[in-house]
């Protein structure tokens, strides 16, 4: 269900995205950053003129709506160049399948008859944002996805929380078509046009005006201002896995607003131990095993 790449205003203007099939295309881009076109009823609904719906204007349709931020029209650099370090590397059969993939730069992944090496980042293409246009804040919370089930919709499901918590944490342990029942949802009660973002509205609005691996810059040895990514805490747990040097104070999600947020007012995605039903939570994110996860263009896939 995500925006095809001319949705939203947006107009690719060089270069083409190399990715292996949709699922490794970008994960991330079913995560709860659901994208809200303004329209007069929906400025009427959050008490807003079309003055006010302004970049960096925040706003929510409904009280168990998400907290949406208007982001500005702009142009970015979408990819990472050859020389960013964590590059995501995989090998494609002729069908586009990911056989094998990796994240690590010491790893050389061979190719074999009938395959085929994929830099799923690349190439680098100037594209341009044409139009604003609002995201979530933050990832939807379980109490914004229990808002949807208690009233009938996302097929009434309860997310297990894996033990971590609900509240104001993202929801975890929903799939693809479990995430784009509560898009549903929103916009039935609202009369609006909720969707996911697509993946070049994604890394825009992860970008947020920036050029470096990750908005705050390029080492990750301070993430855990950021981000609630693989630190301390989970190398603790994970021996085997690659991690930051520093800790966010949190072994699994953290509740959304826990960290600074990027130039466009945007909180950056939680880390989250998806278990049973789905590996892949609303957040768009699995629990990063290294920190090349916390870079912008970092695309994820699930074996």
């Amino acid at each position: 269900m995500a925006a095809t790449p001319s949705a939203g205003g947006i107009r690719k203007l060089s270069g083409n995205h190399v990715a292996c099939a949709s699922a490794l295309r970008a994960v991330v881009a079913i995560s709860a950053e659901i994208a809200l076109k303004g329209s007069l009823a929906a400025q009427d609904r959050a008490g807003l003129d079309s003055a006010n719906l302004v970049p960096g204007n925040i706003f929510r349709v409904c009280p168990s709506c998400p907290e949406m931020i208007v982001v500005p029209a702009g142009s970015f650099i979408m990819g990472s160049p050859e020389s960013e370090k964590g590059r995501l590397r995989a090998i494609c059969d002729h069908e586009g399948t990911a056989l094998r993939w990796t994240v690590i730069d010491e790893v050389k992944l061979e190719v074999e008859d009938g395959q085929r090496l994929v830099i799923v980042e690349g190439p680098q293409r100037y594209v341009t944002i044409e139009a604003a246009f609002a995201v979530g804040v933050y990832e939807v919370t379980f109490d914004e996805w229990d808002a949807c089930a208690r009233s009938g919709g996302c097929g009434g499901l309860i997310p297990d929380n894996g033990a971590w918590g609900r509240g104001r944490r993202p929801v975890i342990n929903v799939n693809w078509d479990d995430a784009s029942a509560y898009v549903d949802w929103l916009s039935r009660e609202t009369g609006e046009a909720y969707r996911f973002l697509s993946e070049t509205e994604w890394e825009y609005v992860a970008r947020a005006g920036t050029e470096t691996a990750r908005y705050w810059g390029e080492s990750p040895s301070v993430q855990c201002r950021y981000a609630n990514g693989a630190d301390a805490i989970t190398l603790e747990q994970n021996p085997e896995w690659r991690t930051a040097s520093c800790s966010d104070g949190h072994a699994g999600p953290a509740p959304v607003g826990s960290y600074e947020a990027n130039a466009f007012g945007r909180a950056w995605p939680k880390k989250a131990n998806p278990v049973g039903r789905s590996t892949v939570s609303v957040a768009g994110n699995l629990q990063p095993k290294s920190p090349s996860r916390s870079r912008v263009s970092s695309r994820c896939q699930v074996p």
